[in-house]
């Protein structure tokens, strides 16, 4: 594709009110690109751009007349706009991304994207950059409850989803069919630096894709050895989601690419590697006698729900019972048959469940 070409290209976004952003990336180095301005988009009050780094905002507001560069934006709905959903057209005017682009990073979290007009494979783009710790974070805010995560979790074996679980605009992450898993046109995320480094994006990260992701559905997939997702649900709907997996490249330390590091506060169910909470957690083979401790925090005492989202593999169809045993109440529950209902106070909490595969 000729760099020189001037380019036109459609992101739509899903959008909500009145708490919403969404996070795209376009433009060619050294060029400038514009955003189209929409009936729900206004570049001077909805849009900012910079990155974050070690969790401190770092966000500026672009003024009127400023054109949109290399960077990351970060665009919010106007806050007279409905309060349900609605998919927006944003169109991006420019020259096109083409060879391998160089973005710099400081140590901790950036706001990055895909810099190119096609999608880009996920494995190849973690594979070929060794200074981030290899999981990718969406932000996906909806308007459900302001205190909603705001943070969808990304590593090679599993796709975590926040409370806006239908949003399909990020990518394609079908269970089954990782290595195909792609990063949809003008899609922004975050990863972590470990150290200030540049990121690095290939042509040869570029996959040519259909508008509806999906198509790749025909295709042989070979599952995981066997995977999970549970649900902390409140009673207004709203949730947070982990998801364990088991198979011959995971360990019980942190494995790059696999493990993915929680970044959601206040309220979160994770599993726990060394102390340390995750949103995605990869494991060796599977055995029935093995216990994963989990950890969760909750921003108001009240009454919540966990419960199995999917699985595949091993657990696919409740071929495998999973247990999740409070120790609080000495109960043992099989959330293979249904969910589990249980009080908790305010706060964090890191000893009170475990997840076990027999009765124990």
């Amino acid at each position: 594709m000729a760099t020189d070409t001037f380019f036109e290209i459609k992101k739509r976004v899903v959008l909500f009110a009145i708490f919403s952003f969404s996070v795209v990336s376009f433009g060619q180095d050294n060029q400038l690109s514009t955003l189209a301005k929409s009936p729900q988009i206004n570049l001077q009050e909805r849009t900012y751009a910079g990155v974050e780094h070690n969790n401190t905002d770092t966000t500026r507001k672009k003024s009127s007349d400023e054109k949109l560069s290399e960077e990351e934006y970060l665009i919010k709905l106007s806050k007279d706009y409905r309060t349900v959903s609605t998919a927006n057209d944003a169109n991006f005017l420019g020259v096109p991304n083409n060879g391998t682009m160089h973005i710099e990073m400081k140590e901790g979290y950036n706001m990055v994207g895909n810099p190119y007009p096609s999608a880009v494979n996920v494995h190849n783009f973690i594979d070929s950059n060794a200074t981030i710790n290899g999981t990718l974070y969406f932000l996906d805010k909806v308007n459900t409850d302001v205190a909603a995560n705001s943070y969808a979790t990304l590593t090679k074996i599993a796709y975590v989803s926040n409370s806006n679980k239908e949003d399909l605009s990020i990518g394609y992450f079908k269970e089954g069919d990782e290595s195909n898993w792609f990063i949809n046109i003008a899609q922004g995320f975050f990863v972590k630096a470990t150290s200030d480094s540049k990121l690095i994006f290939t042509n040869s990260m570029r996959r040519i894709t259909q508008a509806n992701p999906d198509f790749v559905n025909s295709q042989t997939v070979t599952p995981q050895k066997g995977l999970y997702w549970l649900n902390l649900s409140k009673n207004n709907g709203v949730y947070n989601q982990m998801a364990v997996g088991y198979s011959s490249k995971g360990t019980l330390a942190e494995d790059k690419g696999i493990d993915g590091r929680n970044i959601n506060q206040d309220f979160y169910l994770t599993s726990l590697i060394d102390g340390n909470y995750y949103s995605i957690q990869g494991r060796p083979e599977f055995t029935s006698d093995d216990i994963v401790p989990l950890s969760y925090s909750v921003d108001v005492s009240g009454t919540y729900t966990i419960a199995i989202d999917h699985t595949v593999g091993v657990f696919k169809e409740g071929s495998q019972n999973i247990y999740i045993k409070d120790k609080l109440k000495n109960k043992l529950h099989n959330l293979t048959n249904d969910s589990y209902t249980f009080f908790s106070k305010e706060g964090t909490f890191v000893d009170r469940f475990t997840i076990v595969y027999e009765p124990r």
